[in-house]
C-alpha cells in the first residue's frame, strides 16, 4: 500500500503515479557583476552564469590543434534571485566568481511594442552557494 513520506512533502510514495520535476543545478562563473532590479515590494538580483562543456564530435572530445586542450562551448544562463537570497551576491560577488545555483526553469511570453510575440527563459534560484 502507498504511504505518505515527510521527505516528499506528504506525497504518496510506493505508487505508480508519475512525478513531474523542474530542477536545475548549475556550476559556473558570473559573466558580469550581479545587477539589482528592485521594485517597491521585491528585491530582484539578476545574474548571468556561464557554464562550459567540451565539444564532442563522433563520440570524441575535440582538441585545439595549437594547444592540445579540449575545445569548449559556453552556455549563458539568466538567473533571477528574489529578496534576501540575492543580497549577499550583490555585496560579495563579481564578474568571474564561481557559483553553484539550484533552481527551476521559468518560461515567459509577452508582446513587444510592435505586437510581436517574444519568449524568454530564466532560472529562478532557490539556493545559491559561493564556491
Amino acid at each position: 500500500p502507498p504511504r505518505l513520506d515527510k521527505g516528499t512533502g506528504g506525497r504518496a510514495v510506493g505508487t505508480k503515479e508519475a512525478l513531474a520535476m523542474n530542477i536545475v543545478n548549475l556550476v559556473g562563473r558570473l559573466a558580469k557583476d550581479p545587477v539589482a532590479r528592485d521594485r517597491s515590494d521585491t528585491r530582484i538580483t539578476e545574474l548571468i552564469l556561464v557554464t562550459e562543456r567540451p565539444v564532442i564530435r563522433d563520440g570524441k572530445v575535440q582538441k585545439d590543434p595549437e594547444t592540445g586542450y579540449p575545445v569548449k562551448d559556453a552556455e549563458f544562463h539568466k538567473i533571477t534571485v528574489f529578496n534576501g537570497l540575492g543580497l549577499p551576491l550583490r555585496q560579495h560577488k563579481a564578474k568571474g566568481d564561481q557559483l553553484a545555483v539550484t533552481g527551476r526553469i521559468h518560461y515567459s511570453r509577452w508582446q513587444d511594442a510592435e505586437g510581436n510575440d517574444r519568449y524568454g527563459c530564466e532560472i529562478i534560484a532557490e539556493n545559491v552557494e559561493f564556491l
